[in-house]
Formats: C-alpha cells, sequence, structure tokens
C-alpha cells in the first residue's frame, strides 16, 4: 500500500466514524453536556485534520449540502425517540433508533436512586451500631460520617443533644430492606427518595466507546502496514487520541455502574428525650388540659433540676465570685473607716484649737474685768480717806 493510499484509507476510516459517532449520539443533541460537545467537536477537527493531510486543501472540499442533510436525518431519528416517549404512546421504538430503549424494558433501565432519611431514637449508642451491624449485613459501607456528641453547653445552659450525619452506599437491591429495617429500628420523621434515569446517557456512551473500538482496530491493522516514518507517526498519533477517548468514556461508564449499583442514603439520626408523634390525633379539651398540665409541670421540675445541675456545675465560679467579692468589700470598709478616722481626728484638733482660743479669750475677759474692780475699789479708798 502506496503512502497516499494508506493516508486516503486513514481518512476514510475517520470520517466514516465521525458520521457513524454523531448519528449515534443524535438523541443526545439537545440534553448532552459540556464535555460531551468539546469530544465532538475535537473528533470532527481531529477528522478534518486526517483530510486535509490525506489529500490538502484540493483533494478535501466540504460539501455544505451533504452536511445539511446529514443533520436533517439527525432531527428525524431525534424526533422520532421524542414521539415515542410523548404522553399517549406505547413507548416502543424502533430498533434501528440507536440509543433508545423500550420503555417497558425495566431490567435495562439504569437507574440512579437516593434516600434521604431523618431519624430520632432515645437509645441513641444502641441504634448506631444496629445501623452499622445492617450496613454490613446488605454488603454496603459508609462514605461519609459526622457524628456529634453532645459535650458541648451553650450560654443558657442547654446541653445541646447527640447526632449523626451519614452518607451511605446500598446495593440497589437491597434499598428497600434496608428503609423498611430503618423504619423498625426507629422513629422516621421524614423520608423523601429520588430516582434519576441514565439509561439514554449510558448507552450513547457505550455506542460511542464501541465505534472509537472499531476505529482502533483499523487504525492497529492500518499501522501494522505503515512504511514510512511519517505514516507511522501519524497513526500513532490518531491511536493515542482514540486511546485517551476510549478510556475517558469507560471512566463514564463505571461511575454510571457505581451509582447505579449502589444506592445513596443521606441518614440523619438524632437523640431524643420525647419521639415525634407519628399520627396527630384530633384531641378532646379535657385531653388538651391534661397534656398541657402535665408538660408544664414537666418544665418547672426540668427547670429546677437544670437550676441545681447549673448551681453545682458553676459552684467553684460562684465561690471564688464571693471570694473576690469579700475581699473588695473588706478593703473599701478599711478604706471608708480610715478615711472616716483621720476626718474625725481633724475635726477634734479643730475643736480644741477652738476651745483652747475660746477659754484664753474668757481669762483675758476675766482679767480684764478683775483689773477694773480693783481699780475702782482703789479709786473707792481714795474718797473715802479724808485730806491730811
Amino acid at each position: 500500500m502506496t503512502r497516499k493510499n494508506l493516508k486516503k484509507t486513514s481518512a476514510i476510516i475517520a470520517l466514516i466514524t465521525m458520521a457513524a459517532v454523531m448519528a449515534v449520539g443524535c438523541g443526545k443533541k439537545h440534553n448532552s453536556s459540556t464535555n460531551y460537545y468539546s469530544e465532538n467537536y475535537d473528533y470532527a477537527k481531529t477528522a478534518g485534520e486526517v483530510a486535509y493531510d490525506a489529500g490538502g486543501y484540493g483533494d478535501y472540499e466540504y460539501d455544505y449540502g451533504d452536511y445539511e442533510m446529514d443533520y436533517a436525518m439527525e432531527e428525524a431519528e431525534y424526533a422520532a425517540p421524542q414521539a415515542a416517549l410523548a404522553p399517549g404512546s406505547n413507548g416502543v421504538v424502533d430498533s434501528g433508533s440507536t440509543g433508545i430503549i423500550d420503555q417497558g424494558s425495566a431490567q435495562k433501565r439504569k437507574l440512579i436512586r437516593t434516600v434521604e432519611l431523618e431519624v430520632e431514637t432515645k437509645e441513641y449508642d444502641a441504634l448506631k451500631q444496629s445501623i452499622e451491624d445492617q450496613i454490613n449485613s446488605l454488603g454496603g459501607y459508609i462514605e461519609n460520617e459526622f457524628s456529634y456528641n453532645g459535650s458541648s453547653y451553650r450560654n443558657d445552659g442547654y446541653q445541646e443533644k447527640r447526632h449523626s450525619t451519614m452518607t451511605i452506599r446500598i446495593p440497589d437491591n437491597k434499598l428497600d430492606e434496608f428503609v423498611t429495617v430503618m423504619s423498625g429500628m426507629s422513629n422516621v420523621v421524614s423520608k423523601s427518595t429520588s430516582a434519576t434515569d441514565v439509561t439514554l446517557q449510558y448507552t450513547d456512551i457505550e455506542s460511542k466507546r464501541d465505534m472509537y473500538l472499531a476505529e482502533q482496530e483499523s487504525l492497529l491493522a492500518l499501522l501494522e502496514k505503515a512504511e514510512s516514518i511519517e505514516d507511522i507517526t501519524y497513526l500513532t498519533q490518531r491511536l493515542t487520541d482514540v486511546r485517551y477517548n476510549i478510556e475517558s468514556m469507560e471512566r463514564q461508564l463505571r461511575l454510571y455502574d457505581n451509582q447505579v449499583d449502589y444506592a445513596t442514603v443521606y441518614l440523619n439520626v438524632s437523640e431524643v428525650e420525647i419521639l415525634t408523634p407519628q399520627v396527630v390525633q384530633p384531641k378532646t379539651p379535657g385531653e388538651i388540659i391534661k397534656e398541657g398540665f402535665e408538660a408544664s409541670k414537666a418544665d418547672v421540675l426540668n427547670s429546677f433540676r437544670d437550676f441545681g445541675m447549673n448551681f453545682v456545675i458553676n459552684l467553684p465560679y460562684i465561690i471564688r465570685f464571693l471570694v473576690i467579692s469579700a475581699i473588695v468589700v473588706g478593703i473599701n470598709y478599711a478604706i471608708v473607716r480610715i478615711i472616716i478616722a483621720c476626718v474625725k481626728k481633724s475635726v477634734l484638733k479643730k475643736r480644741a484649737k477652738k476651745a483652747a482660743k475660746e477659754q484664753a479669750a474668757k481669762e483675758a475677759a476675766e482679767n480684764a474685768d478683775a483689773k477694773k474692780e480693783a481699780a475702782g475699789e482703789t479709786a473707792e479708798a481714795k474718797k473715802e480717806t479724808p485730806e491730811a
């Protein structure tokens, strides 16, 4: 085989494979992800490069009329499955429509099932152990778990109860059994289920992978016949791209298989003192009064209990506060007493000085009066004595 014929043959194989992949993926044209379009874009570009390398611009011509015809055929193939899935249809699609599975074939469906459960119990430790035993017996495993042991207190003294949040993977055929067992072991507060059908996505990826596998075999056959270094290099590069696409699709298929084979259960477990009633029945006025009185009495008793517990728990802090308060009060009392004593002493000194001054003034006044009296007596004595 000559080099030119080899390139043309490789280009034809690549173009045929591209057309087959586009036809297989028509059911995903409007619902595919960005990665899907990027893969097809890269693949189409590679096919163009193949044609370019094989014949150049002169030999490779892009026929827009053929492209529009292919696009119209793809739209027609896409419309047929959608019409079969429309309300009122029997769900049966012609076997020629690739990637569409009969709606009645439940065994071929690829369903990803998810369950969310919120349960509560009075026996937290026993329930946790029972859940782990049940998971192991069913062949499942715990993917993620967060547990709170309830050791911290809030500012108001309330202690939060223990609780756990788990992400559990259970074999899909054992999911209903696990949910039933959980309903019997605990009080189910809420439950929600969902199922995502990925049948079309799965079959599309499988078909694309098979097309790439077929191209890989053709490239390997051409590689065995290649003679020049350029041909070998080109075929090797193309073979690398094809193998990368195959591995990428197989990874996606394995991910889907894991999600389909193992259902996901999001489980929340809470420890409570009183279980939430499952069914609320109408109550008579007497029952309402009785239950309200019992609830009020329980709240009062619990408040006294919590007060006593908090008092004992905080007793060291209370003692420390009382000791510090006593020291502060004692120091303040001593300071006040010292100030009072100093003030009294100052007042007494002032009073003593004032009394001494008053006493001295009084004595001076008395002395002055005594002198006056003595002077008067002398004058009277002189008057009474006759002149000689």
